[in-house]
């Protein structure tokens, strides 16, 4: 469930220029109250009782003046023009430019507690669940990196070779992130999958050799996920790899798409077709607005 603020962080205008407009609706605003406390000087010449009657006065009204009215009603005007949004279209084209790289740390300090392992092989196994569509690459590492499968969408496949990892298969015990990274970098598909995710889930630990490896495209979306992901190895702090703490129930793969949706968001900041205008529902309301003109007194005067 995507919270309020979540949305909040997403919302923007598509046509932010339009907000100018703004402008000439305060300064009308200002010149008719200028013009309603000048025909208030006619209190000095005639009286009281007959004023009430030839004057327009807008502040002489119960409830909304025709002075606000038309504050509000060009205020919602240029909002609906601006185009308010905070939701991506359903864009199926975009959604075949998404993969996810899983990287498993598979050493002998991620086996020391079975638990751990076999937690986040049923990790695994619900976040290719969530994501039944999308195509996913399976690597290990310890003291070397090695593919397990390619970029696929047979997750069975995945879930066969899962269950029979153990670190007793890797030739040599360690632990290079580097090597991995490294890997992933050579399988990545950018022009195929432009809008990849690499996601290492591991425990922490030091990399006592010294790393070579350079980094990725910033517009990569990078994820460590551990039980100690708090305390992320300074190597994948380094890489600007986002941390997703491990749990016992659903919430952090509830965070995990929602980070997926976050770097679609940032992706689509600038593109007004991948959003959403909200302008539109505020025709309604403006609608309403503009009904109440045809109330009798609702006069503004200007001379």
């Amino acid at each position: 469930m995507i919270s309020f603020w979540e949305y909040w962080q997403s919302f923007h205008f598509l046509r932010p220029w339009a907000l100018w407009l703004l402008l000439p609706a305060v300064l009308l605003y200002v010149m008719a109250l200028l013009q309603a406390r000048l025909a208030s000087r006619w209190g000095q010449i005639i009286k009281a009782e007959y004023l009430d009657i030839l004057a327009v006065d807008s502040r002489h009204h119960s409830g909304l003046s025709p002075l606000m009215l038309m504050l509000l009603t060009c205020s919602l005007a240029v909002m609906v023009v601006a185009g308010p949004s905070w939701q991506l279209k359903a864009n199926p084209l975009k959604q075949t430019q998404e993969a996810i790289y899983l990287v498993l740390q598979l050493n002998e300090g991620m086996q020391e507690d079975e638990q751990r392992l076999l937690t986040a092989k049923l990790k695994i196994r619900s976040l290719l669940q969530a994501n039944k569509n999308m195509p996913v690459a399976l690597m290990v590492f310890s003291g070397s990196a090695h593919n397990v499968l390619p970029l696929s969408r047979d997750h069975q496949a995945i879930n066969l070779y899962l269950a029979d990892l153990s670190a007793d298969l890797m030739p040599e015990d360690g632990y290079r992130p580097d090597l991995a990274m490294q890997y992933v970098r050579q399988q990545l598909d950018l022009r195929r999958y432009p809008q990849s995710t690499v996601v290492v889930i591991g425990n922490n630990e030091s990399l006592v050799e010294a790393s070579q490896f350079a980094g990725f495209k910033s517009e990569l979306l990078k994820i460590y996920w551990s039980y100690d992901a708090q305390e992320m190895p300074a190597f994948f702090s380094e890489l600007n790899f986002e941390a997703l703490q491990m749990s016992t129930g659903d919430s952090d793969l509830s965070h995990f798409k929602w980070l997926l949706k976050k770097q679609q968001r940032s992706l689509a900041y600038g593109e007004e077709d991948d959003w959403q205008d909200a302008g539109y529902f505020l025709l309604w309301p403006l609608l309403i607005l503009a009904l109440l003109w045809f109330r009798r007194g609702m006069v503004l005067s200007w001379t």
